[in-house]
């Protein structure tokens, strides 16, 4: 730009002269000759200089960009000398996460004369986890609050102002060798490994034990899936009991149909030890759920659908479980379950919401009362059936509002309990860190 304007300059200033020199009276060759020389070199000295000019500029660019990268350059080591020295190497791939839980709960349930209990409670949880992606391994644990050893709980009822006790939650370590491209190998105290729903588990229940699950790779939307494991139920001090566990074993597949449409189906099968001796050795107790638990083994074959998509402009997830106590032992045959529910939304930055819905129906003897899920039938955990719904909102991106609404009655009265309808709320705030 400026060599073209320095350029144009001179040849205006050029065709001036020539004009000038048209219109002037006739002056000797020899004149013109000297004047036209003189142009030239004016023009040549304009030339050299604007190219010293360029020259220069183009250095002075030159010299920032250095300067900015120099800059950057120390930076980039001043924040590296910095993360080490407030980061040290330990901390690397290392995450902490948890949540604390302020709850209201009413509960009804209409016997002769009516039982109403309304109860303020809370649940904490916190933990770590650390990757070592060297060695293919990741170690965690958890922490939670909670009342005696239930399982299917960790709440902790205000009473007394008395101080609460903070359990193990979780302990785990988990194997992903890079070699095997979908093996995964998890042991100690994990969260539950399962595709099936909280009908069979409820959401509190973390198994002791080892569990292998290999997802096929390569076959594009598809990932076929197998797992096994074992877990430990009851360990005896004395030879007068027997050890008492868990088989499982689990296929199924996971289905990407489209972008915003994924499938999963899965097939679990459940196989309990020697409940009689967890009972019998005060490690299990039933809740009066079960007809009769010593005689049952629990041979369990669990059907699970789930599918998740995108309509009307939010995500959706709608699932149905079946299960079947397959125990030839039961002389019952209240042993089957099925739920069907919906979710709809999602809960992740301030302003998202969320509402779900359910239907189950268990009966008696399909599942071990003790790991069903507590909520929907608490007293006895099986032998119920009935609604849940519940909504949820985030007050912040850390917050969230919630409310539960469980509507269920027994599928057969036992005793004096002829009617045995139960009704129960929860308000919840959460906070997640």
């Amino acid at each position: 730009m400026l060599r073209s304007s320095i350029l144009t300059a001179g040849v205006v200033l050029l065709a001036a002269a020539t004009a000038a020199m048209a219109q002037a009276p006739p002056t000797e060759p020899e004149d013109v000759r000297m004047t036209v020389e003189a142009l030239k070199q004016r023009n040549r000295d304009l030339e050299r200089r604007l190219t010293e000019l360029e020259s220069k500029i183009g250095a002075s660019a030159e010299q920032q960009q250095m300067r900015r990268e120099e800059v950057k350059m120390l930076i980039d080591q001043t924040l590296a000398e910095n993360k080490k020295m407030f980061s040290p190497d330990w901390m690397e791939n290392l995450k902490f996460s948890g949540d604390l839980r302020l709850r209201y709960e009413f509960r009804r349930r209409e016997t002769s004369p009516l039982n109403d209990e309304s109860r303020a409670r809370f649940r904490l949880r916190f933990g770590f986890e650390k990757a070592w992606p060297a060695e293919d391994l990741t170690v965690g644990f958890r922490l939670a609050s909670g009342s005696g050893n239930d399982p299917t709980s960790t709440n902790q009822t205000f009473q007394m102002f008395q101080k609460t006790p903070v359990w193990i939650d979780r302990a785990y370590a988990r194997w992903t060798p890079k070699a095997v491209k979908g093996l995964s190998v998890t042991a100690g105290k994990m969260a539950n490994p399962w595709e099936t729903s909280d009908m069979i588990w409820d959401g509190d229940v973390n198994p002791d034990g080892i569990w292998v699950q290999y997802d096929v790779p390569g076959l594009g939307p598809i990932t076929p899936f197998v797992g096994a494991g074992v877990f430990q139920l009851y360990a005896p001090e004395n030879s007068a009991r027997s050890n008492s566990d868990l088989m499982s074993y689990s296929t199924g597949l996971r289905f990407q149909i489209t972008k915003d449409v994924r499938w999963t189906a899965a097939a679990n099968f459940f196989e309990y030890s020697n409940l009689d001796d967890a009972l019998a050795g005060g490690a299990f107790a039933g809740r009066g759920g079960n007809t009769n638990i010593r005689d049952s083994r629990f041979h369990m074959f669990d059907l699970s659908n789930k599918v998740e998509f995108k309509a009307f402009n939010l995500p959706w997830t709608a699932y149905a479980d079946w299960v079947q106590n397959n125990d030839n032992n039961l002389a019952t045959h209240r042993n089957t379950g099925f739920a069907v529910g919906a979710k709809v939304g999602q809960n992740k930055k301030k302003g998202d919401w969320s509402g779900r819905y359910a239907w189950k129906r268990l009966e008696a003897d399909a599942v071990p009362d003790y790991f069903a899920e507590s909520d929907f039938g608490w007293n006895t955990f099986t032998n119920r059936k009935g609604h849940q719904l519940g909504v949820d909102y985030n007050i912040t991106d850390n917050m969230t509002a919630g409310v539960s609404l469980f509507l269920t009655e027994p599928i057969k009265a036992a005793g004096a309990n002829i009617k045995e309808d139960r009704f129960t709320v929860q308000a919840d705030l959460v906070w997640k860190f």
